[in-house]
């Protein structure tokens, strides 16, 4: 049995990428309900190992993840040498 990749569904996938204008007092109260929306189903993501130590194991796929979210983007806008793996 090989890895399954879970897609997000389509409408979060459109609010994840929306810009949501700020004023100085802050984001307004729909904005804030949808905003909510996308954090809670980010919190929801989960990855399943079969160890957590190692280089196959959660920590080191939570790390590789991180570094890659917060890497800047190259020439071909990718964040990562490691995106056409």
């Amino acid at each position: 049995m090989g890895a399954r990749i879970l897609t997000v569904d389509s409408e979060i996938a459109e609010l994840r990428i929306r810009e949501y204008p700020i004023s100085d007092r802050g984001f307004s109260e729909d904005d804030c309900l949808i905003l909510g929306r996308v954090f809670d189903h980010a919190m929801r993501a989960r990855i399943l190992t079969v160890t957590r130590v190692g280089p196959n194991g959660a920590e080191a796929i939570n790390a590789e993840l991180i570094a890659e979210r917060f890497a800047a983007p190259g020439q071909d806008g990718t964040r990562s040498s490691q995106a056409n793996r």
